[in-house]
């Protein structure tokens, strides 16, 4: 366990990417990710798979 704790020490702070106001904005912001994730996954199984594209 020392060393790890010894190895933790060396770690560097990560720089935020967002900020958000508040929670609701968190939340829009995170389903909007979700469903643009999901949508490029289902883009390339149908490309994978030689079917056509989903529509939204």
């Amino acid at each position: 366990m020392a060393k790890i704790k010894q190895e933790e020490g060396f770690y560097k702070e990560l720089p935020k990417i967002y900020e958000f106001k508040d929670a609701k904005e968190k939340e829009i912001m995170l389903n909007r990710n979700f469903k643009r994730v999901n949508e490029e996954v289902d883009a390339m199984i149908s490309e994978i798979l030689g079917l056509p594209p989903r529509e939204s």
